[in-house]
C-alpha cells in the first residue's frame, strides 16, 4: 500500500494507475474525510467493474491517493511538472468517527517541507501523517521534516478550513523523513515479529503543551496492520503524545493491541 500524489497536472488515472477496465488485481481509492471511508476506484460488486465516476478523470493536483498493486511495477506520470502554488480546502465533519482527517498530496517532483504554511493555521494539526509500507503503520512527521515526492500525506483539522501548500517549500537536499531543526522528543517502537511490521509511539516535550489532549500539538493515533501501540492523555489515543516537561515522577499511560501476529 502506498500513499501517492501527482507531481503533474492533468495526470490521467486511466489507463496508467487504473486499468481500463478496472483490474482486480489492482487497489485504488480516495479518501472521504465526511464518511472517514476510503471509495473504491472500481465501481460494481462484480467484474467486469466499471470506473468509479466520483474520481473524474484526472489526479487531483495536491491530493493523495491509496494505492496497491498485486506484483512489483513501475508507473509513469507523464505532463507539465506543477511548479505553484497549491490551494487546499479541508474539511470536518463532527463526530462520531474520526473526521477532520484530510488527504492531501506532494504536489511537486521533490521533496516537501512541513512546515508553518500549514501549522500557522490555528485549526490544522502541527504534526502531519505519512505511511511507511514496509512498517503497515502511520507515522508522524514534524515541522521542518520532509514529505518525498509522489508521498500523500494526512493532516488533521479542528474545523473547516484552507491552506495553500507553498512552492517555496519544495526541498531537494537533505535526508528525506529528517528535520534540521533538533526535535526533542522519545520515540518507542512495537515490533511485529512474524509479520515484519511495528508501530512508532512518541512523546514530544514542547513547553506550549499541556498534560491534557492538545488538538494542535498532540498527534491523534491511526491504526493500519501494525500492531496497535500508542499512549493515552484520558481517552484519546495518541502517536505523539507532547507534554509541556517530564519530570522522575512523569507517569505516560501506554496502550497495546495486537494484530494477528504472536511475536513481539
Amino acid at each position: 500500500w502506498h500513499l501517492l500524489s501527482s507531481p503533474v497536472s492533468g495526470q490521467n488515472f486511466q489507463s496508467e494507475f487504473v486499468s481500463n477496465p478496472p483490474s482486480t488485481n489492482e487497489d485504488f481509492y480516495l479518501w472521504d474525510e465526511s464518511t472517514n471511508y476510503w471509495i473504491n476506484s472500481k465501481f460494481g460488486s462484480v467484474a467486469p467493474f466499471t470506473f468509479n465516476p466520483v474520481f473524474g478523470s484526472t489526479f487531483i493536483v495536491g491530493k493523495g491517493y491509496l494505492v496497491s498493486y498485486s506484483s512489483n511495477i513501475t508507473k509513469q506520470f507523464s505532463g507539465v511538472l506543477n511548479v505553484a502554488d497549491v490551494p487546499c480546502s479541508l474539511t470536518y465533519t463532527a463526530p462520531p468517527g474520526r473526521q477532520g482527517w484530510n488527504l492531501l498530496g506532494n504536489p511537486y517532483a521533490c521533496g516537501l517541507t512541513w512546515g508553518a504554511w500549514a501549522t500557522g493555521n490555528e485549526n490544522v494539526n502541527e504534526l502531519a501523517k505519512i505511511m511507511l509500507s514496509k512498517d503497515g503503520s502511520y507515522d508522524d512527521i514534524s515541522n521542518g521534516e520532509i514529505i518525498p515526492a509522489l508521498n500523500g500525506f494526512f493532516v488533521k483539522t479542528a474545523a473547516a478550513t484552507s491552506i495553500t501548500i507553498p512552492q517555496t517549500s519544495s526541498d531537494h537536499g537533505g535526508t528525506w523523513y529528517k528535520s534540521a531543526a533538533e526535535i526533542k522528543k522519545i520515540s518507542l517502537i512495537a515490533h511485529d515479529i512474524d509479520g515484519k511490521m511495528s508501530q512508532r509511539s512518541h512523546v514530544s516535550i514542547n513547553p506550549e503543551a499541556t498534560i491534557g489532549f492538545d488538538m494542535k500539538y498532540d498527534g491523534e493515533f491511526l491504526p493500519l496492520y501494525a500492531p496497535e501501540f500508542y499512549s493515552n492523555a484520558g481517552e484519546v489515543k495518541l502517536s505523539t503524545n507532547s507534554l509541556p516537561a517530564i519530570s522522575l515522577e512523569t507517569v505516560i499511560p501506554f496502550g497495546f493491541v495486537k494484530n494477528d501476529a504472536s511475536n513481539f
